[in-house]
């Protein structure tokens, strides 16, 4: 997943919202051991945007629905 792909929730979201990603936060590891936190996306939805504006989201809780070039 990239900046400008568009993507869908895989849980807990509509099914026919789709949006844009716009940014993405990749998390430094948190410990000695290896163990990575959570990669954030930010996302820009095509519907719904005021009360979802300033969320991030899960990478692996997002489908990838088409790549951008």
């Amino acid at each position: 997943m990239k900046v400008g792909d568009l993507v869908c929730q895989r849980f807990n979201g509509r099914d026919d919202d789709v949006g844009i990603v716009i940014e993405i936060k990749q998390n430094v590891p948190l410990s000695t051991s290896g163990t990575r936190s959570t990669d954030l996306a930010t996302i820009f939805w095509c519907q719904d945007q005021e009360d979802r504006k300033g969320r991030r989201y899960r990478i692996r809780d997002l489908d990838v629905v088409n790549e951008s070039r």
